[in-house]
């Protein structure tokens, strides 16, 4: 007499563990969809509409000061943006702020040793030095965007 042993085929047992594997991807997957979903939106609740108009406040700054250039937008332009969302028109004197800093802050650079040709220095090299102390309350710049 024959003896049947019920057990799955071989067939049967790789299609139903792709099966599995599939439904354990589909799961991750959307684990980490939803991860992420969630950590896009912690950042944009953590940025502020605040914030957002400071830095377009401080950005028009140094368009209409003509610290940067854009063929997007010109000085004038950027000052008429500047007063339509401020109310207020942007300073005077400001336009050459970042001058008077290089001025300051040059020659305090060479005298830590830095071989800085002050009158011909790279313009590259000038404006990453004074973005980095713009932010400084005793430049000129800061008193220029920041101060009311």
């Amino acid at each position: 007499m024959k003896r049947f042993i019920l057990a799955p085929q071989p067939h049967e047992v790789s299609h139903r563990a792709e099966q599995l594997s599939l439904a354990g991807r589909r799961t991750t997957a959307l684990s980490f969809c939803l991860v992420l979903v969630f950590l896009c939106g912690a950042v944009v609740a953590m940025t502020t509409p605040d914030v957002w108009i400071e830095k377009v406040r401080v950005g028009l700054l140094k368009y209409a000061y003509g610290w940067q250039t854009s063929p997007l937008i010109s000085q004038s332009e950027a000052t008429t943006w500047y007063t339509d969302i401020t109310g207020k028109a942007p300073k005077s004197g400001c336009k050459d702020a970042r001058l008077r800093d290089w001025g300051l802050v040059c020659p305090i650079i060479q005298t830590q040793g830095m071989m800085i040709d002050c009158g011909n220095a790279n313009i590259e090299g000038k404006n990453a030095i004074l973005d980095n102390i713009q932010t400084s309350k005793t430049t000129n710049q800061y008193a220029c965007l920041y101060e009311n």
